[in-house]
């Protein structure tokens, strides 16, 4: 009996392109003798492929409602038996789990898949669902892999792949993600503009925005869908750059800008990280907080120069900009307060 049984359903194109969605795309898994484990919310995500498993699987489903800790303590031990666990939670709830994570599964390199949602800025949650941490927390830890796919379709391989892999496997992924409705690449960084003397370097659900953006533009894009290990080959090949801007959703400490940073420790090149400082966020749509955050695509014009006209010359781009709107009906009175706090930081 094959490892994964595939069954499609032909549905696509869906109102909703979340990670969630994986299955109407074609692709419902099923991972024999092995087990898939929930924690934290997402038992209350409506997720299809989520829900279909329990069903037909009830056995090998395991929810432990918000006991994240237990979550994974289960799967290293199931690993340790030669399953091959999948543990869903909320980025910003592996924390709790942190403990679990380093010295049940990492520590002894057990195999475990952990599918990672609400990664990066996240809308509609609340303040606490901010997935902006697990970069800074996993990326230390020895033995982690950590893929970000920028499509669904990158998503399904990216969990194929993880399950004939050896040892801890993070797949982690935003609220929101789209189709590429192509064929995807995951063995290497995708180079999506051809390598120059700029080159932003970027991940998940801002990959496809900025192939678009930057389409016949002189700069550089690449898809790092894996953060770790890095791919070091695609790195020499953009070591000639003069500009580098490493784009991302999440707190600036330990992310893909620090571990690209340290490999170019030595260089003369200019690294920019365009990442949230070290900081929370409040609630808030993508936008207003990517506004909020000076991580808007018309500060990646601006790359932090404040010059928006230099930048424009640079890049050869023309985006309107834009600013955080307070009249929004979703924003308290005390979001507000929050945003304007962080302004003036």
């Amino acid at each position: 009996m094959d490892d994964l049984a595939y069954l499609a359903d032909n549905e696509k194109d869906k109102i909703n392109n979340t990670y969630c969605s994986i299955d109407e795309d074609g692709m419902y898994y099923r991972m024999v003798d092995d087990y898939l484990i929930i924690g934290g919310n997402d038992t209350d995500t409506g997720c299809r492929c989520i829900n279909n498993f329990k069903e037909q699987f009830p056995s090998d489903f395991i929810d432990v409602g918000i006991a994240e800790e237990n979550a994974v303590a289960i799967a290293g031990g199931l690993s340790a038996f030669n399953k091959v666990p999948c543990v869903f939670i909320y980025s910003t709830f592996m924390q709790r789990a942190y403990d679990q994570i380093v010295h049940d599964v990492a520590r002894t390199n057990q195999h475990v898949i952990f599918c990672i949602d609400r990664a990066g800025i996240v809308e509609g949650d609340g303040d606490t669902h901010q997935g902006i941490f697990d970069l800074s927390f996993l990326t230390p830890i020895p033995n982690m892999q950590i893929f970000a796919p920028s499509s669904n379709e990158m998503a399904v391989k990216m969990i194929r792949k993880a399950h004939d892999m050896s040892g801890p496997v993070v797949i982690r992924y935003p609220k929101y993600l789209p189709n590429a409705n192509e064929e995807v690449n995951i063995d290497s960084w995708n180079i999506l503009h051809p390598i120059s003397d700029i080159n932003i370097v970027t991940y998940g659900s801002d990959v496809l925005p900025l192939k678009e953006l930057l389409n016949e533009k002189n700069v550089g894009l690449i898809d790092a869908h894996t953060i770790k290990p890095l791919d070091y080959e695609c790195l020499e090949k953009i070591k000639n750059s003069k500009k580098i801007i490493i784009y991302e959703q999440v707190n600036n400490i330990g992310s893909l800008s620090t571990l690209i940073e340290n490999y170019f420790v030595s260089s003369k090149i200019e690294i920019i990280s365009m990442s949230i400082k070290n900081s929370y966020l409040c609630t808030g749509s993508v936008e207003e907080l990517k506004n909020l955050t000076h991580i808007s695509y018309q500060d990646l014009m601006d790359d932090g120069s404040g010059s928006l006209k230099e930048k424009e010359a640079i890049l050869g781009l023309n985006i309107l900009e834009s600013s955080v709107d307070f009249n929004k009906e979703n924003l308290t009175e005390e979001d507000k307060q929050d945003m304007i706090y962080y302004c003036k930081q």
